[in-house]
């Protein structure tokens, strides 16, 4: 197998970041600030993170095999691909938080209504 070579300081960066996130993620769901779903993509994710710091050669493997020149630019990209996800699935979420705004706020406006004739009427 050819040397792998992800320059130290990302390596570095990598297993800090997998586990600082980890951390946080922890103390994010015993705060109940993150539902526990959520905190186990965010651990896995994490732990994908971490075995990319630790053995390089499967992310060598893996750029290698969708043609990439370079494995740092395979992490990178990894990475932007994992932003752009979320970044997806939250303007899901934001959407369907709006249509459930709009209809509550439908909802009050016609109870509000409803109240206003009752009282018209005693």
């Amino acid at each position: 197998m050819n040397v792998v070579y992800i320059p130290i300081g990302l390596r570095i960066l990598l297993i800090l970041a997998s586990i600082l996130l980890v951390l946080f993620v922890i103390v994010s769901a015993r705060k109940s600030q993150l539902d526990v779903r959520y905190a186990i993509l965010w651990v896995s994710w994490a732990i994908a993170i971490l075995i990319i710091g630790i053995w390089p050669e499967l992310a060598y493997l893996i750029s290698k095999a969708i043609g990439m020149q370079s494995v740092t630019n395979f992490v990178f990209l990894l990475m932007i691909l994992l932003l752009f996800l979320l970044s997806y699935y939250s303007y899901i979420k934001m959407s369907k938080m709006n249509k459930e705004l709009k209809k509550l706020n439908y909802e009050l406006a016609v109870l509000k209504g409803i109240k206003k004739e009752s009282e018209k009427e005693e």
